[in-house]
């Protein structure tokens, strides 16, 4: 394939995006928001409930962070290509929205402290129910885990 036709195949995808990719992603943080927000509010309350401040801060923080993603795109309108100038204006505009626009935000440091101690308890969890993460991902499945779970109840 000619390099010429690469580059108009990389402009016309670009130009496409810069009218699509904001909303794509702020649909799927809505639907994040919509599916996780929920889970993460009882997550909180029962922390709390518990007495457990190191979960109660991580999911708070995580809450936070879902929360606070963007869910409106960024008004963007497609630019007319005219010739090759247009059309590298557009690439470079497509660009600067894709990297400006929405978008997911890098996690907190914050969230990665206060998630951590979450992180080592549910791996010494897992090594005392001899769940690994070789099993899961050869298929064993959160429904063994589930079992593993039931069976290790008092």
């Amino acid at each position: 394939m000619k390099l010429h036709i690469i580059v108009k195949m990389l402009l016309l995808v670009s130009v496409a995006c810069v009218a699509g990719c904001s909303q794509i992603q702020a649909k799927l943080n809505q639907d994040v928001q919509a599916a996780s927000v929920p889970d993460l509010q009882a997550a909180v309350a029962d922390a709390k409930a518990a007495g457990d401040a190191d979960g109660a801060a991580c999911w708070q923080d995580v809450l936070n962070y879902v929360q606070a993603l963007p869910t409106s795109a960024a008004s963007s309108v497609a630019p007319t290509v005219a010739g090759v100038a247009s059309a590298l204006e557009a690439a470079r505009i497509a660009a600067a929205q894709t990297s400006v626009g929405v978008s997911v935000p890098p996690i907190p440091a914050q969230l990665h402290r206060d998630c951590a101690v979450l992180i080592v308890d549910a791996q010494e969890l897992a090594a005392k129910l001899g769940i690994s993460a070789a099993a899961l991902s050869r298929g064993a499945g959160l429904a063994k885990v589930a079992a593993q779970l039931q069976a290790a109840k008092p």
